[in-house]
Parts: C-alpha cells; sequence; structure tokens
C-alpha cells in the first residue's frame, strides 16, 4: 500500500484567525485498493523499488482523481451515501471520483475540517501529481473546496502546486454575520419559499430562511467566520489574484432561484474579475441553471439514476443533465481529459439549453463577461 509523502507547513496568523502553528501532512493509510497512476513505485522491505500492480494506464481511471466535498450545511453528511458519485465518473470511463464526508461529525469544525482537507489534497498531489486532481465540491463542500485552495496557495509557508482544476456546484461561501442580513443579501428574501407561501411554489428555493443562521453559527466563532478561509467568499482581491495566476481553471454554477444567490453572484463576479486582471493560463468558467434550487445537479441525478424519476428517458431536456454535461465537457475541453468514454458528452447534450453560460479567461477578452443578472 502506498503511504503518502510527509511533510509540514507552518499555518500564519496575521488575517486567518488562527494560531501558528504547524499543519502536518501526515494521512492515514487509504483504505482499500487504491487505483494508482501511471509510473508510480514504492519502495519495499528490502530497499527496492518496485511497480504496483495497482497502477493503471495512462487515462485509464484511476489515472486522475476528482476530490469531492460534500457540504450537508457544514454540519453533517456521509459519504458512503454519495456513492452515486463514483458510479457517475467511473461510467464515463476516465474518472476516479474519490467523495469524502465533510469531516465534522463530533464537533470537528473549523478549522480543523479545513485542515484535514488540505492534508488530503496535498495527499492526492503527492500521488498523483498536481496535474491529474481536480477538486469539487457541493454547497458547503464547494466552500470548502474553494477555502482548501485559498489556504494551499496564499496561507502555507510553502505553498502547495495548484490543481488542474476546480469545480464548484451552489457554492455555500459566506458565513460570516453579514450573509443573516437580507440587506446585503436580497436573494434570501426573494427566493425564500415561506415568503408568499404557496403563490411562490416552483418559484422559490426549498432552503430555510430562518434556519439559515444556525449552522453558520457552530462552524466557527464569528471572528473567525469573517475570515477568507471559513468564508472563501470574502476572499480579497490579492488572493483571488493568486488562484488565478496559479493556473487553475475553474467552473462555477448555480441555480437561478437560489437563496444564496447573492453571495454567489458576487464570487461569480470577483473570480471574473481576477480572470480579467490575471495574465496566465488560468481561467474562469460560469453558467446558471434557469429557475434551478440549491444544489439541483446534485440532489436531481441520484433520483434520475436510482429511480427512473423525471427526466430518465429523456435526459437531454433536463436541466441537471445539462449540469453534468457541462461539467464533463469542461473536464474534457478545458482540461484535456480524455473524452472517449464519455457517453454523456453524447446521451446528455441537451436539445434546448436551460442554462447561460459566460465566461472570463485570464488570457483572452472579458468583454462576454455580464453583471447583468437579468439575464437569468
Amino acid at each position: 500500500m502506498l503511504r503518502p509523502r510527509v511533510g509540514t507547513a507552518v499555518l500564519p496568523a496575521a488575517g486567518t484567525g488562527r494560531s501558528p502553528r504547524r499543519l502536518s501532512m501526515r494521512m492515514a493509510r487509504p483504505r482499500g485498493r487504491l487505483p494508482t497512476p501511471p509510473g508510480t513505485r514504492y519502495r519495499g522491505a528490502d530497499g527496492e523499488e518496485y511497480e504496483p500492480e495497482t497502477n493503471v494506464a495512462p487515462g485509464a481511471a484511476g489515472s486522475k482523481v476528482i476530490l469531492w466535498a460534500r457540504g450537508s450545511a457544514f454540519m453533517a453528511t456521509q459519504s458512503a451515501d454519495f456513492l452515486w458519485f463514483l458510479g457517475l465518473f467511473l461510467s464515463q470511463q476516465t474518472l476516479a471520483g474519490a467523495p469524502r464526508a465533510f469531516g465534522n461529525e463530533g464537533g470537528n469544525y473549523f478549522p480543523a475540517a479545513l485542515d484535514g482537507w488540505v492534508r488530503t489534497y496535498a495527499s492526492l498531489v503527492g500521488i498523483y501529481g498536481a496535474e491529474n486532481v481536480v477538486v469539487a465540491g457541493d454547497s458547503a463542500g464547494a466552500g470548502l473546496t474553494l477555502a482548501t485552495l485559498l489556504d494551499a496557495l496564499c496561507h502555507l509557508d510553502t505553498p502547495l502546486p495548484a490543481p488542474a482544476g476546480m469545480l464548484l456546484f451552489s457554492p455555500f461561501c459566506d458565513i460570516s454575520d453579514d450573509s443573516f442580513d437580507p440587506a446585503k443579501a436580497p436573494a434570501r428574501l426573494a427566493f425564500h419559499a415561506k415568503e408568499g407561501g404557496l403563490q411562490k411554489y416552483g418559484g422559490s428555493d426549498y432552503l430555510p430562511f430562518p434556519g439559515y443562521r444556525y449552522p453558520c453559527v457552530a462552524y466557527g466563532s464569528a471572528a473567525q467566520r469573517r475570515t477568507s478561509l471559513a468564508s472563501p467568499g470574502r476572499a480579497s482581491k490579492e488572493e483571488l489574484d493568486a488562484l488565478l495566476r496559479s493556473g487553475v481553471k475553474i467552473l462555477l454554477n448555480f441555480g437561478g432561484m437560489e437563496l444564496l444567490q447573492s453571495q454567489q453572484r458576487h464570487l461569480a463576479a470577483e473570480l471574473a474579475a481576477a480572470a480579467c486582471r490575471v495574465k496566465g493560463t488560468g481561467s474562469f468558467d460560469h453558467f446558471v441553471i434557469r429557475g434551478g434550487t440549491h444544489d439541483l445537479p446534485v440532489l436531481g441525478l441520484p433520483l434520475i439514476q436510482n429511480t427512473a424519476f423525471c427526466a430518465a428517458n429523456q435526459p437531454r431536456d433536463s436541466p441537471v443533465c445539462e449540469a453534468w454535461f457541462r461539467a464533463l465537457k469542461w473536464l474534457a475541453d478545458d482540461l484535456g481529459w480524455d473524452a472517449s468514454g464519455m457517453s454523456a458528452l453524447e446521451d446528455w447534450a441537451p436539445t434546448s439549453p436551460a442554462s447561460l453560460g459566460v465566461r472570463a479567461r485570464a488570457e483572452g477578452s472579458c468583454s462576454k463577461w455580464s453583471t447583468d443578472w437579468e439575464d437569468y
């Protein structure tokens, strides 16, 4: 069994809400027999190097990895409940998925959850190589994913290399007290399900407005939640510039009726601005699912896969399938992942796109970016 590399990094106190200490990069031994990328070697007890039998061919499933963070409101989740992620990725023949629970069960909150994620990311980079790693997440997990890269690139004394890409679905990225204020987050009232009762049925989100604050407060103190490592939607211009300068390619999507849409719009606009400022290989792409509620692609797909619910027979007309089609196409077109086994690129190609995509690239024109949210 391969052991991840061991290293240390010093976390500075300034601006992070965390005391100076060392973050050990030692990881627990992975469970089971994980596929290992081409060229992997290990040193045996006799001191000789060997090639493990788990090595896969270049481009085969297991040569690249997606680290997916399931959010569940910063409180509780079980990665076993989302093993269908593995089914989705492996069914496309070129991908290996590594879904993880958020890690907050038993009081393991900020910064422990973030530290654990940075360790996991460092381990995967050591095993697969940064160019073969994509970090991804949905809801609170998308917030944690963004915070992980900000930490890894901006707040460690020795920055970690950037991954090939970052995929964010419906990011829950601002849990500061400011995010509770309807004046600063108007989408919370605009798409609150109970505001207007049945008259808003089908025109609002399902997230509860009154209960929004509780998981935020439970995650960390008010001071901690104002930092970019707990609320990455509040990242500074310098942090976002460093993120895009690293060369990472970013894809963001959210629904047009999300309760969290104010913070998601703000994050999209700030990432687009950073992509326009920075001259490099990083890029930012974004699309909105018309009429979509929070985390619709993640919540909707298992219903389609497991119960033939809704668009099972007509996936080309499903906004859920369209969102995954766009994500897989981004992996193929922007990250260069082998698309020969991605059957969804043919089966799920939308007949009438329900989303509006916009793009801002670090090396190209930013004229296509629009902050006119009435477009959606």
